[in-house]
């Protein structure tokens, strides 16, 4: 996840995409995110600090890093808070989600509710169905998926677009 983020940053830096203002920014973001993802020593932990940098990257409301369980065909995403929550474990046959982890593809939606595809307990258990919904596959060395990153921004800010797809894909460098 980190290596690709500073890849493909670095890759934009030396080409020049975008004003500088906005590069030092995302460069901020991912220094952040490259720290606290890069303290987590099991994938329970990677998981909560990864859906939290998605909330910064993008600037989303709500970030989720749902792991991919392919002995269980499930999505699962531990709590962020233990003592308060139960893990959240649900099958990648269903939702927005497991349309990525089947097809590999990002996607973003307008309004999450209007897509047939949604379902609230595996996309957004927190959604009302007015929101701005985005998702992205984590690959692996290998190219499998590994997980899946997905955000949520309310129904009065914009839509994602290609650059956030963008900014939030995961894909081991070159």
């Amino acid at each position: 996840l980190l290596r690709s983020a500073g890849h493909r940053w670095s890759a934009a830096a030396q080409r020049g995409d975008g004003d500088e203002r906005r590069r030092t920014v995302f460069a901020r973001r991912l220094l952040a995110a490259t720290q606290a993802i890069s303290t987590q020593r099991k994938p329970e932990g990677v998981a909560r600090a990864a859906g939290e940098a998605v909330e910064e990257v993008v600037q989303a409301e709500r970030g989720y890093c749902l792991l991919y369980d392919p002995a269980t065909e499930t999505l699962w995403e531990p709590p962020r808070d233990p003592d308060l929550e139960e893990e959240r474990r649900e099958s990648a046959a269903v939702g927005l989600v497991s349309f990525v982890v089947r097809t590999g593809r990002p996607l973003a939606i307008e309004r999450i509710g209007g897509d047939p595809r949604f379902d609230r307990d595996a996309d957004d258990p927190r959604a009302h169905g007015d929101e701005r919904f985005a998702a992205v596959p984590v690959l692996g060395p290998d190219g499998r998926i590994l997980a899946v990153l997905a955000a949520v921004r309310r129904a009065e800010e914009r839509a994602f677009d290609d650059d956030d797809l963008k900014g939030a894909a995961v894909q081991p460098p070159p």
